[in-house]
């Protein structure tokens, strides 16, 4: 009976080949895209850019979204504001489609006292609020650390079968150019 032997040798594994500009690159297109953001939100509206922005999320993900108040909204905002607003907003409706389930969101902007509210509610399962782990995601500190830079204060409302709703309060005169 002959046996045969086999000797396993060690196969080297190589790791992918560092770039090592990537932290130029990616400071490059990060900046690059921060100041595309910045001309392309400069000659418009913040209502215009949500109209865009909504209804580019409907057609990605057929929740059907509605804005209310939008020409109601102190004039003219910053950029500085509108982009963060808009990053907000944008953070927000990644939420909703990915947790969700909702069949449609509310954005509603109003003003009243010096106070801007921007308010975005979805029809979708809804959290426990007490559940830490649904708000303490890198997502949601983002638009808490946005509303705090224009002078504000986001909250979140949510229950179990009701919906979430985020609300924004900040004061008008950080929002105005």
């Amino acid at each position: 009976m002959s046996r045969s032997v086999v000797v396993l040798q060690p196969v080297e594994r190589s790791s992918p080949p560092v770039r090592k500009d990537f932290p130029q690159r990616s400071r490059a297109t990060t900046v690059h895209d921060q100041r595309w953001l910045a001309r392309e939100l400069h000659d418009r509206t913040l209502d215009t850019w949500l109209t865009d922005v909504m209804d580019r999320f409907h057609g990605e993900s057929g929740i059907e979204t509605v804005i209310s108040g939008a020409d109601t909204w102190p004039l003219p905002l910053s950029t500085y504001a509108t982009i963060n607003l808009c990053r907000i907003v944008e953070e927000a409706l990644h939420n909703v489609r990915l947790y969700s389930g909702a069949r449609e969101v509310l954005v509603t902007l109003s003003h009243d006292n010096g106070i801007a509210r921007l308010c975005i509610r979805d029809d979708g399962r809804g959290r426990r609020i007490d559940d830490a782990s649904a708000w303490l995601g890198l997502g949601t500190l983002g638009m808490k650390e946005r509303a705090m830079l224009l002078g504000g204060e986001l909250q979140i409302e949510s229950a179990i079968g009701i919906g979430t709703t985020i609300v924004v309060t900040l004061p008008v005169g950080n929002l105005t150019s």
